[in-house]
């Protein structure tokens, strides 16, 4: 109480050195009301730089220095007060309203408003006398936030974990439900979960995540044993190719070997050639076994190349 009444005669004698904290939601808007304003004109600074100036009356006239707060600043109550609308996390630090008379401080903070939280299991060991069970409570949203867990209207604990012991044989019904509440200066939300539903659906969780990772991890293994057993074997083929069909020499060009021919001719006496009386006759006609035809053959050379040659021309 001394506290106090100390902090407000010190702001009331020496505003300089006083500052209003004020919280503000991302996305939302604050108003910083001045009391007891005096002066005509006053002028708003936002960490040393100055916003803008403002002629005090009914309306009050602003003057921006700065243009990036002209569509989001406004001056109500004849300009005894300042609103900021869609905050950012940049808009915190200090503002300082003053004039020749007149200063006043305020501090203003920015919060990002709060998701739900969620609760997970971190372990579990249970016996035939019941379970011990550790719970984790988390939100994923920038800034500070407290923790609080309790069951019914009793606190059980102001921090993100909790551990719960159930003296009941695993295996029965768990009737007993936690609420974790998580809270910042501008929002607040909370989680009723049982514990043992929630180490139970972590289990089943994990397991299908392991589970799934390993088929994948076989899948990839799998199609790289097949990548390499088809560019052996397309290797391999490659090589029996080549093995087994070498390459055949080149035919002589046409021109050369138009140039020369070989004929080849059979003379001789056929038996059809003698006369009927002497194919009766053995002692006529030749025996089968004996040589009667002789082979002969002969190149000849084509006779359009003589003709061109030697200007001479064969006779048929």
């Amino acid at each position: 109480m001394e506290v106090s009444v100390c902090l407000l005669l010190a702001c009331f004698l020496c505003p300089a050195v006083c500052a209003l904290e004020v919280d503000g939601a991302e996305g939302g808007s604050v108003t910083f009301h001045l009391q007891d304003l005096k002066g005509e004109k006053l002028g708003w600074t936002f960490n040393g730089d100055l916003m803008l100036t403002i002629k005090l009356g009914e309306p009050p006239d602003p003057s921006f220095y700065d243009n990036s707060y002209k569509s989001r600043v406004t001056v109500p109550d004849d300009g005894s007060s300042l609103t900021i609308s869609q905050l950012e996390k940049k808009d915190a630090g200090t503002y300082t309203a003053k004039n020749s008379v007149y200063r006043a401080n305020f501090t203003l903070r920015v919060h990002s408003v709060l998701q739900e939280p969620k609760v997970t299991c971190v372990s579990r060991n249970c016996s035939a006398n019941g379970c011990r069970y550790v719970l984790r409570c988390a939100v994923h949203t920038p800034g500070i936030a407290s923790f609080s867990w309790s069951h019914g209207e009793q606190l059980d604990a102001e921090e993100p974990e909790l551990v719960v012991e159930e003296k009941q044989p695993p295996g029965e019904l768990d009737v007993l439900s936690y609420t974790c509440t998580v809270q910042n200066p501008i929002s607040s939300r909370n989680v009723t979960v049982s514990p043992a539903a929630v180490c139970t659906e972590n289990a089943t969780h994990s397991a299908a995540t392991d589970s799934r990772s390993f088929t994948g991890v076989i899948s990839v293994t799998v199609i790289i044993a097949l990548l390499i057993l088809a560019g052996l074997l397309a290797f391999l083929i490659f090589r029996g190719r080549k093995i087994f069909n070498p390459p055949m020499p080149e035919a002589p060009a046409t021109e050369v070997a138009a140039e020369y021919m070989t004929v080849y001719a059979e003379v001789g006496i056929a038996p059809q050639d003698f006369p009927r009386a002497q194919q009766n006759d053995r002692k006529k006609t030749p025996a089968p076994e004996v040589e009667t035809s002789k082979t002969i053959y002969s190149t000849v050379q084509n006779m359009a190349q003589v003709d061109e040659l030697g200007g001479s021309t064969l006779g048929c």
